[in-house]
């Protein structure tokens, strides 16, 4: 193979790959990067897909609104990448959630 990198950011995609494209997609990466390389996961955490799930009345078809296929947290996803021969460094969730950032206060201007 030839350049291979140092690094390689994967953001907010795994949890759109079906099962037929999700190993063969990681160990490509995988293939890219140099031995001591780092990949650069993000995805939502233990997301519900059930919530965000929408019924499309012409074609009868029940789909994820954003394409989500599969929900992943710090456990599955570890799991996935030891399997496939990856060394995990750092694995860590955040919650970027409205919820959690709504404390922001609101101000109204008077003129």
């Amino acid at each position: 193979m030839g350049v291979k990198a140092d690094a390689i950011f994967f953001l907010e995609c795994i949890e759109h790959l079906g099962d037929d494209d999700l190993d063969q997609v990681l160990l490509k990466i995988k293939k890219s990067l140099h031995h001591d390389g780092i990949l650069i996961i993000t995805t939502p955490n233990s997301e519900n897909l059930s919530e965000s799930m929408n019924f499309c009345p012409n074609c009868k078809c029940l789909y994820h609104k954003w394409q989500h296929l599969r929900s992943w947290n710090t456990q599955t996803l570890s799991n996935r990448l030891i399997e496939l021969g990856f060394t995990i460094n750092e694995i860590s969730s955040h919650d970027f959630s409205v919820k959690k950032y709504s404390m922001v206060k609101k101000t109204k201007l008077h003129m």
